[in-house]
């Protein structure tokens, strides 16, 4: 049997161990159906022309960013999808804060990259980006078709950005919660949803 695989996307002053950690239950949730691959942004966050304030006590650890030195993050982004092209297992794409923004883009681009579109069966956004990157990457922006599932924290403090984010999808899903600016955590309910998000893209029976 196939082994489906998605990649997960940190978000500001995170890498793949911390996003795995604040996954919780929700790692073991999704493992059920497709393989998660944390993958770590190449930067370091205390590196940049844009240092913004801390949002977590790191205690002394290095943590991470998306992007270079100005924030642009068009290698990176590039590199993700060259990734996914190269590998017919990665079907999806899953991010918190900063790595939704990357997700947002790799949308764009399979708007007219026929191949990655159709690799791509479905994207996963937790939260929104509060960072916002000093290039335009893309000119014209296009309704990103790939169905998503969003969740949107009424205590966060993107809140509103996250709330403009949907309107850049065709096929949103979104999941309401109380949380803050995290992964959050599900009621059943919710999680029963997430499942049969997922169940549904890979013709597997739902919960």
């Amino acid at each position: 049997m196939k082994t489906y695989k998605i990649l997960a996307l940190p978000g500001w002053e995170n890498d793949g161990f911390i996003l795995k950690k604040h996954m919780g239950e929700l790692h073991g949730l999704i493992s059920k159906y497709v393989e998660i691959e944390y993958l770590d942004p190449p930067y370091d966050v205390s590196k940049s022309m844009f240092p913004l304030p801390p949002l977590l006590d790191t205690q002394g650890r290095k943590v991470y960013r998306w992007g270079n030195y100005y924030l642009d993050m068009s290698e990176d982004i590039e590199r993700i999808k060259n990734r996914i092209l190269e590998n017919p297992n990665i079907i999806g794409l899953m991010g918190f804060s900063q790595g939704v923004f990357i997700i947002g883009e790799i949308g764009q681009l399979a708007y007219t990259d026929s191949r990655l579109a159709k690799h791509l069966r479905f994207l996963i956004c937790f939260s929104s980006n509060g960072i916002k990157p000093r290039r335009i990457h893309y000119d014209k922006k296009h309704l990103i078709t790939i169905p998503t599932l969003q969740t949107i924290g009424s205590k966060d403090f993107v809140f509103l950005e996250s709330i403009i984010q949907t309107t850049e999808y065709l096929n949103s899903q979104i999941i309401w919660t109380e949380a803050t600016h995290r992964v959050p955590i599900l009621s059943y309910d919710q999680k029963i949803e997430l499942a049969n998000f997922i169940s549904d893209k890979l013709d597997q029976p739902k919960l």
